[in-house]
């Protein structure tokens, strides 16, 4: 049955720079649904219908669930009772389902056999999609929170579970370029075509031996990793190319870095001491165990219900300063200022190949437990008694940990 979606009570107020019409327009749309109704005679006997108001913010997991629902009436919590946001109804309910919807302060009885839902019950608390835990918030639109619902937008799309550069050290400089980009109508492909030029030009000036310059670039390549993602997510402008260019950079940039590093350090450039590891070792050693280290995590997903890093408190931990691109360049960073560019790469493959062993490790146990054992491997954050247990980790990792904007990346 194919499904179309009829909006209602339209909100003058722009967030990131998109009316309400268009931001569940191109959320809708992203889930399979590109037919909006103007009338709702405009739609097949039978038929069914997503109707949703307009002058609410939804969470993408919210309306991706809700649309795959039949007969479901959806409302929030609300001071005696609850107030009416979206409905999925065939035709023939329409007139009901908006009558339900029309109500000024708290839902109606609907007659009928249809779901009362909350976002809460419909989608729970664990994104597993963006590895945190967060409870979905549809909130209503207002000129007067309107900056709280733009802050909502941004810290929402942030992985719960990321290093420890991006999730302490890029919030809010990010936020700030990201509402730049938005105001001007920079497009996400954009800035990640800035990233790929950066990239090239890190590489180009670790082969001179230009250290400091491909260092700068590097990092603006990585800040703006994570502008590109926000960017796509706050203005609805995700696309297939974009996931795939932005990821192809992440992936391939790191160990073509630390290959043009080593090849510029040259055997003469290179004098690692007493630990007496010879320039290609050390050079194989990085590149095969970053390859090692990102199929254990791959392969991981093969038989968890979530990633490796999201699956005990301790993976989250080890995820801070796992051997990725970000704690790695602060590694050769550290090097680099203290005038020994030879001992970064070399503190880059020993702690490369530290953590592949580690994941490694996971990967195997992992392995007894999902597939030897048969039992779930799911995420400690969709478990409230891990959570409960685990006050540090509920600290960094849900929404317990607040700011100011209530950065929880």
């Amino acid at each position: 049955m194919k499904n179309y979606a009829f909006l209602i009570n339209e909100s003058p107020v722009k967030l990131w720079g998109l009316s309400s019409r268009e931001r569940l327009t191109r959320q809708l749309a992203q889930v399979g649904v590109t037919d909006i109704l103007t009338r709702l005679d405009q739609a097949p006997q039978d038929a069914k219908i997503i109707i949703v108001r307009m002058d609410y913010l939804f969470p993408d997991r919210v309306l991706r669930t809700l649309v795959g629902t039949e007969a479901t009436l959806l409302s929030v919590p609300a001071a005696g009772g609850e107030i009416p946001v979206a409905a999925t109804v065939v035709s023939q309910n329409v007139d009901q389902a908006l009558a339900w919807l029309s109500a000024a302060d708290t839902a109606p009885e609907f007659d009928g056999t249809m779901a009362r839902l909350t976002p809460e019950t419909l989608v729970g608390d664990y994104d597993s999609k963006l590895r945190k835990l967060a409870p979905p918030k549809v909130l209503p639109i207002s000129e007067s929170n309107r900056e709280v619902l733009e802050n909502e937008l941004f810290t929402g799309v942030y992985k719960g579970i990321t290093d420890l550069i991006t999730k302490w050290v890029w919030p809010r400089p990010a936020r700030c370029v990201t509402r730049w980009c938005a105001e001007r109508g920079i497009q996400p492909n954009h800035v990640t075509g800035l990233s790929l030029g950066l990239t090239l030009l890190a590489g180009w000036a670790f082969m001179e031996q230009y250290w400091t310059l491909g260092l700068a670039a590097a990092w603006i390549m990585t800040f703006l990793d994570t502008v590109d993602g926000k960017l796509a997510r706050v203005t609805v402008t995700s696309s297939a190319f974009g996931n795939i260019f932005d990821h192809g950079i992440d992936l391939l940039a790191p160990p073509v870095w630390y290959v043009l590093w080593g090849l510029a350090l040259g055997e003469g450039g290179y004098n690692p001491g007493i630990m007496a590891v010879a320039l290609d070792t050390t050079i194989q050693l990085t590149v095969i165990g970053y390859i090692v280290g990102r199929v254990a995590e791959g392969a991981f997903q093969l038989f968890g219900e979530c990633s490796m890093f999201a699956w005990r408190p301790f993976d989250s931990f080890f995820r801070l300063i796992t051997a990725r691109r970000n704690p790695n360049l602060v590694l050769l960073s550290v090097s680099v200022l203290a005038g020994r560019p030879d001992l970064g790469l070399l503190a880059v493959a020993l702690w490369t190949g530290l953590s592949t062993v580690i994941l490694l490790v996971r990967l195997g146990i992992g392995l007894n437990v999902g597939v030897i054992k048969g039992q779930p491997v799911i995420s400690w954050l969709g478990q409230p008694e891990q959570v409960a247990t685990n006050s540090l980790a509920a600290d960094w990792f849900t929404d317990k940990q607040t700011d100011s904007v209530r950065v929880a990346e």
